[in-house]
């Protein structure tokens, strides 16, 4: 579980959530990271489904209008795959086409096939910034 997972908790509701990704969204982009991880969160626990949506996409449409559901799906998949650090340094729409990604076929055609593929725990994300920094290394 990394520090932006521990900091959310996992109790919270799924108001709480919606709540939070707005006000992170007016924050800019330093805070891509944070909502990528309350995405996974929401998908992973199914939360919308269990409140009563037919789907985790039409309750973020429905209730977070300053972010498109693409966007949402992008963050949810960079942030599975790369640490808060690296994603404030890079930012999000760069590291959608970082190697660790195409390896895994996630051209990230966010909210399609693979777009809430979790590659494994810490070590897919681990493996996602060693393989970012060897390409910068070139």
């Amino acid at each position: 579980m990394n520090k932006t997972m521990t900091a959310v908790g996992v109790d919270m509701t799924l108001d709480q959530i919606r709540d939070t990704i707005n006000a992170l969204a007016r924050q800019g982009s330093t805070a891509n990271h944070q909502i990528g991880v309350l995405y996974n969160h929401v998908v992973d626990r199914r939360l919308a489904e269990i409140a009563g949506y037919k789907s985790t996409q039409d309750y973020f449409i429905a209730h977070v209008k300053a972010l498109a559901q693409s966007t949402l799906s992008l963050y949810g998949t960079v942030a599975r795959n790369f640490t808060e650090s690296v994603c404030t340094q890079h930012g999000m729409g760069n590291l959608r086409e970082a190697p660790p990604l195409r390896g895994r076929g996630q051209h990230l055609h966010p909210g399609g096939p693979g777009a809430h593929e979790h590659p494994g725990a810490a070590g897919g994300r681990q493996g996602g910034d060693e393989a970012l920094l060897r390409v910068q290394r070139g």
